[in-house]
């Protein structure tokens, strides 16, 4: 792909900010044009083939970058439920006094029970797969009667009384 730095410009800024009016804005001289041709030169920009290619592969690399990210921390996450449960050892240095100020260090494989690890690590996989969710309940005491009675007085103040 021969893509000039403006092309290549306007790209990048459009994958960062989904908008091709701002991506043209930023790209090219764009000062002294009117919105209505900043729109039309960024969907001509759109589009070309090489700018539909080009935007097809960055938003291939974030796609796979994305999935490797996610299949990294749920395999860290699955290492962290094994290690405490205490079904897989974790290694660790430990350092011994041997005597006469020297000390020496050893790396040994550990089982131990961490529950807590465990819970976190349930909890970090549970949003990474949408099972936790915040919710906002909102709870009023006001009855549908009572807020029709109020929506209807408004609705007379704000038309003057003429209803």
């Amino acid at each position: 792909m021969n893509l000039t730095p403006k092309q290549e410009a306007f790209i990048l800024h459009y994958f960062e900010y989904g908008n091709a009016s701002k991506a043209y804005r930023h790209a090219y001289n764009a000062q002294s044009m009117k919105e209505a041709t900043i729109n039309n030169k960024a969907y001509e920009m759109l589009n070309k083939g090489e700018i539909r290619a080009r935007l097809s592969e960055l938003q291939a690399k974030a796609q796979s970058k994305a999935e490797w990210s996610v299949e990294r921390v749920l395999k860290q996450y699955e290492e962290i439920i094994e290690i405490g449960l205490g079904k897989k050892a974790a290694k660790r240095m430990v350092t011994q006094s041997i005597g006469g100020g020297i000390s020496e260090t050893v790396e040994l494989d550990l089982c131990d029970t961490n529950l807590v690890s465990v819970n976190q690590a349930l909890q970090g996989i549970s949003k990474i797969l949408g099972f936790y969710k915040h919710t906002v309940e909102i709870s009023t005491e006001l009855s549908l009667k009572d807020f029709a009675k109020e929506f209807y007085l408004k609705e007379r103040i704000n038309d003057g009384g003429n209803k």
